[in-house]
């Protein structure tokens, strides 16, 4: 789901990055859900109904593009379908407060299981918690519900109607889950967990991030002083700008950069008497020191320490 062009609406972009590609343009929000067994995006949309708009649930063929087509439920939230495409599992209202640990009014809704063929809808096991975000795996529907009065993650097995609790965390609410390749994914305490039914096993998941993060990479910037001082011969001026010292000819020569160093911030430079040296405050040893050097920039400062190094 995003907002690339203004409006909210589904893409898909490849695992291995790239330009994200639109693939629904309606008014209304369209929010993904997963895909189905044949390659088609599942989205959630309110762009048809009446007389008051309501969620439905639609599928759109990303290579193909054209018109979605409608999953034939007359409201649903969030949900996903089995591997048949004949069985959705699904929230029928949106749970717009989901941060309300033990809640037990209106949004409080169990799973229904709807076959698409019969058109027949049936309940899971449900005694007033909140359930969550159904997710497929084989014939066994994954879901999160508080009714141990902390959201985790429990299993209906469609087969033998036989419900599991998988999960029993009790100090952080699991918060998203999805399935997929034999294994149940789900986030809980900041953290992703893999959980292997065959096993048995779960595993907290070690994520490495390698963006090409550029706002990191050195740049040009135009530089507004905060602090200027024009040197005692008057041939140059040193400035602070953006926590670096620098001194500008005011007519020949170029600018010198005489800290180099964006770790730290160095403020109110001074000239000497005689126009050869420059001062100013650091705090690049985590307290505050007097430096002063040479204004070419050619030998590296010198450190005085200051008795009560404050501000």
């Amino acid at each position: 789901t995003g907002q690339y062009d203004g409006d909210t609406d589904a893409f898909v972009v490849p695992v291995e990055g790239g330009q994200p590609q639109r693939i629904t343009h309606h008014p209304s929000s369209d929010n993904v859900r997963g895909w189905t067994a044949d390659g088609q995006v599942l989205f959630m949309s309110s762009r048809q109904g009446g007389p008051r708009l309501k969620p439905q649930m639609w599928t759109i063929d990303p290579e193909a593009g054209g018109m979605p087509d409608r999953v034939t439920v007359p409201r649903a939230f969030e949900g996903d379908l089995d591997a048949s495409g004949q069985r959705l599992a699904y929230e029928l209202v949106d749970s717009w407060d989901p941060e309300w640990r033990n809640y037990r009014g209106g949004q409080a809704q169990p799973i229904r299981l709807l076959d698409l063929d019969a058109m027949t809808m049936t309940k899971l096991p449900w005694d007033g918690s909140r359930d969550r975000e159904p997710v497929w795996l084989g014939d066994t529907i994954y879901f999160l519900s508080d009714r141990d009065f902390a959201m985790n993650v429990y299993a209906y097995d469609t087969a033998t109607e036989e419900l599991a609790q998988v999960t029993a965390h009790s100090e952080y609410d699991v918060k998203g889950i999805d399935a997929g390749g034999g294994v149940v994914v789900y986030e809980q305490g900041g953290y992703l967990h893999l959980h292997d039914p065959d096993a048995g096993t779960t595993e907290q998941l070690e994520i490495h991030v390698r963006g090409d993060l550029p706002w990191t990479r050195p740049d040009w910037e135009d530089l507004t002083p905060s602090f200027a001082a024009l040197s005692p011969t008057g041939v140059r001026a040193v400035v602070e700008a953006r926590g670096e010292v620098f001194t500008v000819p005011t007519e020949h020569g170029d600018w010198r950069n005489l800290t180099e160093s964006s770790g730290a911030r160095y403020h109110t430079p001074a000239w000497s008497p005689d126009g050869e040296q420059i001062a100013w405050f650091s705090d690049a040893s985590r307290e505050y020191q007097l430096f002063i050097a040479d204004q070419k920039g050619l030998a590296d400062p010198r450190s005085i320490d200051l008795p009560g190094p404050t501000f």
